[in-house]
């Protein structure tokens, strides 16, 4: 009878599952959730290849800085669900102040490469011609070395 009971007990022991929540955000599901997440929430912009090499920094980035500070499951789950901008930014909500600082600190990096890509690139000068019989604005010109020559008059011997 009482090893009925202790088989019982450990039955109903193993049939229980814990529960502890689950543990914060590793590497392989950062890449899982948040990559997507950006995809998604940048699909307008993608067309412009401009953008799109700053999306692909903001993935790689923000990925990181998920893993990195630990971000915790709800946070994943939230990022996973979010279909547009707004909902990403409410998962914010479930980040510590310093999760937060650092996801602040990457997103002005991202803000600021955006900022450059979509400002035109200066034109550049045009190059001064000279105009035809022009010299070097003295009165002997070239010339005057090839005959004179002479040290400290400014030709080369």
């Amino acid at each position: 009878m009482r090893a009925l009971m202790i088989a019982v007990v450990l039955i109903a022991a193993a049939g229980c599952k814990s529960q502890t929540p689950p543990g914060p955000l590793d590497l392989k599901a950062c890449e899982a959730k948040v990559g997507p997440a950006i995809e998604r929430i940048m699909a307008d912009y993608k067309a412009d290849p401009r953008v799109a090499a700053v999306i692909d920094k903001a993935k790689s980035e923000m990925t990181t800085a998920c893993a990195q500070d630990r971000w915790s499951a709800a946070v994943g789950k939230c990022i996973e669900d979010a279909k547009d901008r707004a909902a990403m930014d409410q998962c914010r909500v479930g980040l510590t102040k310093d999760q937060m600082d650092h996801v602040k600190s990457v997103t002005a990096r991202l803000r600021g490469a955006i900022e450059q890509l979509q400002q035109p690139a200066p034109e550049a000068p045009a190059p001064e011609v000279p105009l035809p019989g022009a010299g070097s604005g003295s009165a002997s010109g070239s010339a005057g070395c090839a005959v004179s020559g002479s040290a400290g008059s400014g030709c080369a011997k």
